[in-house]
């Protein structure tokens, strides 16, 4: 991104916008695949009522594109418990990039302090630390708990079920 803005001769607008938006189609593609095989976590659900039901919000952030996400958490039952939705076609810049998460607390009215970042990779905590939020990382998918302690998330837990007791007490 930072090379196209560069050059002159690649800022033409209409062929950014072109090949962006064919990028995004081919990129779509392969997460409608992946997330079809998408399978909740045990408590998932039950955070997430939880969480609503105590009057605090929630959000997702994330590189994936707006289509396939909506999807999967539409089919998952999930989207119901989102108070915003971020996703790398509203983004400048994907995470680790903190502009995200910055525009998701700015959507809910939220301050860094007041927020919780909860992702399962180090560019999720690497994102959170960016934007001056409290960062929970749950070892639950390509990354093992000793690979995301390195990078010193607030929380670190071994399943999503965890997260109750940080977020509710």
């Amino acid at each position: 991104m930072a090379q196209w803005n560069d050059s002159a001769e690649l800022r033409k607008e209409h062929e950014f916008d072109s090949i962006k938006s064919e990028l995004f189609r081919v990129l779509d593609g392969f997460e409608f695949d992946a997330l079809s095989e998408a399978r909740p976590h045990p408590g998932s659900i039950h955070i997430l009522r939880k969480i609503k039901q105590s009057q605090l919000l929630s959000g997702i952030v994330t590189n994936s594109g707006r289509a396939p996400v909506e999807s999967v958490l539409t089919e998952l039952g999930f989207l119901p418990y989102v108070s915003v939705l971020v996703t790398r076609n509203e983004m400048e810049k994907l995470k680790p990039d903190p502009s995200g998460l910055i525009n998701a607390m700015n959507s809910l009215r939220v301050k860094p302090d007041d927020s919780l970042y909860v992702g399962d990779s180090t560019i999720d905590i690497e994102a959170a630390h960016r934007a001056n939020m409290k960062c929970a990382s749950v070892s639950s998918g390509i990354y093992q708990f000793e690979q995301l302690r390195k990078f010193s998330p607030d929380f670190l837990m071994k399943n999503i079920e965890e997260l109750e007791k940080y977020v509710l007490g």
